[in-house]
């Protein structure tokens, strides 16, 4: 089976920025602690009326726009989805985007055979991988602001 892993572009221009997180690293949410987490939570964004919101984004947390989870939510039921509501006051916008809770593995090698959208750790970073079926439909949908590269599944594997 084809990995690969999937992260928002870093080249796209003109993005909206989270209010009160610059600077903040990539904060990984505890699937444990899911249940506490609200339904429906927001955050706030700044942007110009041009600014792009990406289908993938990793910071502060992970998330997925409501029409990439649209795709998502039929290849994995481990995931666990919470709604996101992105809110730009100053624009009077508000945009549905989903809290994405993965599995994390230290070595996928042990994950389960369903697993097709699971994190994968190595030291403190956090890389989320799909497989080739899960790339291909997000892909064919022309989502925005998203990069892949095939993950060689030897080099998971830690010495």
């Amino acid at each position: 089976m084809n990995y690969y892993e999937i992260k928002q572009d870093g080249k796209l221009y003109n993005t909206i920025e989270f209010e009160g997180f610059q600077g903040c690293p990539n904060i990984i949410m505890d699937r444990n602690a899911a249940d506490t987490f609200k339904r429906c939570t927001s955050m706030y964004v700044t942007g110009n009326p041009e600014s792009q919101y990406p289908d993938l984004i990793q910071s502060p947390v992970l998330m997925v726009s409501e029409k990439m989870f649209q795709i998502l939510k039929y290849y994995d039921t481990s995931v666990i989805y919470k709604i996101v509501v992105l809110t730009d006051i100053k624009r009077s916008r508000q945009e549905v985007y989903r809290l994405m809770l993965p599995k994390v593995y230290e070595m996928p090698v042990i994950m389960e055979k369903e697993q097709r959208i699971f994190y994968v750790k190595k030291g403190l970073e956090h890389h989320l991988i799909v497989t080739g079926d899960v790339l291909e439909s997000i892909l064919a949908r022309e989502q925005v602001g998203i990069c892949y590269q095939k993950v060689n599944v030897e080099e998971w594997n830690y010495e």
